[in-house]
């Protein structure tokens, strides 16, 4: 995780692509509310990378505060 100022970076990195990456964005939505920090849904955006091809078209969907 990063911080500056008011926006937060969040790296995670899996070795199975079967994990549920949900948690991820749970987790961050537990850290936000612990601290009192409201999340800006609508800058909010996730990038993914990876180098196997089998990845590429699979879309595991990520909701952040419902």
């Amino acid at each position: 995780m990063k911080l500056f100022a008011d926006d937060v970076k969040l790296y995670c990195s899996f070795d199975n692509f079967s994990y549920d990456h949900q948690i991820v964005c749970d987790k961050l939505t537990e850290w936000a509310d612990k601290w009192q920090m409201k999340i800006a849904f609508n800058k909010c955006t996730v990038h993914r990378i990876s180098n196997r091809d089998s990845h590429i078209n699979q879309n595991p969907g990520y909701i952040i505060g419902g």
